[in-house]
């Protein structure tokens, strides 16, 4: 599977890495390749929410490169040089390795931080279905290595549990704190995740606020986008919640992160306003 890895290294004068002592807000977005509850698809109404929390390290699913149904246009790169990314890593599920040879087209999840990201790389998952994929790279916190791992679970309970094992392999070959996040497709108690109970914590249980639930966005009964943390960041998460919005099917959800030297500093950043 060929990776893209975008470094935009013209924007990397205009955010400097996140100080000593400073917090961390990090987002996961299923922003279903622009198009909102009205089935209209805006790509620049899906930044101004990004842009509304403004996250330091985001994940989003479901985005498309060069795809009629979003204009035909790169999202990749818009969202990267709009929301000013500096590094980026694109992991593409379709169309497949072999297609790829004959399309410019792609499809799948990225990874944009403020933050260098160090040796990103991706995994295809175990799929029947359509495929997924598992995306990991490191950022240094306040000098500790962080593993950010960010994916998109299918949507059966058989794939998801195939998926949920193989990622528990990967996670067990790292050291150091972990995040894993993305759209699981099933709520966290689901008995086909319970793979992952044995390394992460689950963000909402900690310190969500209210019910948290992410999917339908326009009435949300299901909490199927989440958040996971390794014990030795746990004490560190300050809060998790979603943020209103009518521009996805899926609610982003946003956790954030009180300084890895000091556990009791107060969140320096509020929360985005909520309208």
């Amino acid at each position: 599977m060929r990776h893209w890895i975008w470094i935009i290294l013209g924007l990397s004068l205009v955010f400097s890495p996140i100080a000593s002592g400073q917090n961390l807000r990090v987002m996961t977005y299923n922003i279903q390749h622009g198009q909102g509850v009205d089935g209209k698809v805006s790509l620049e109404e899906s930044m101004a929410v990004i842009r509304a929390v403004d996250p330091d390290i985001l994940l989003v699913n479901e985005v498309d490169v060069y795809w009629p149904r979003s204009g035909n246009v790169d999202q990749v790169s818009l969202l990267a040089k709009d929301l000013d990314y500096p590094y980026v890593y694109f992991a593409p599920t379709l169309p497949g390795a072999f297609w790829q040879r004959f399309t410019h087209r792609r499809y799948g999840n990225v990874l944009l931080s403020r933050l260098p990201l160090e040796n990103p790389r991706s995994f295809l998952l175990p799929s029947l279905e359509e495929p997924r994929s598992l995306l990991v790279a490191e950022v240094t916190v306040d000098g500790e290595t962080w593993h950010i791992l960010g994916t998109h679970l299918g949507l059966s309970t058989r794939d998801r549990e195939n998926q949920a094992a193989f990622i528990q392999q990967v996670a067990k070959g790292l050291s150091g704190p972990m995040v894993l996040l993305g759209d699981f497709n099933t709520p966290p108690d689901a008995p086909e995740l319970s793979p992952l109970w044995t390394l992460f914590q689950e963000g909402h249980e900690l310190v969500g606020v209210g019910e948290g639930m992410t999917f339908p966005s326009s009435g949300p009964t299901s909490r199927i986008d989440q958040f996971y943390l390794s014990p030795e960041l746990v004490s560190h998460l300050t809060r998790i919640y979603t943020y209103p919005s009518a521009t996805s099917g899926h609610l982003p959800v946003v956790a954030e992160f009180s300084s890895l030297t000091d556990s009791r500093v107060a969140l320096e950043r509020t929360a985005p306003t909520r309208e």
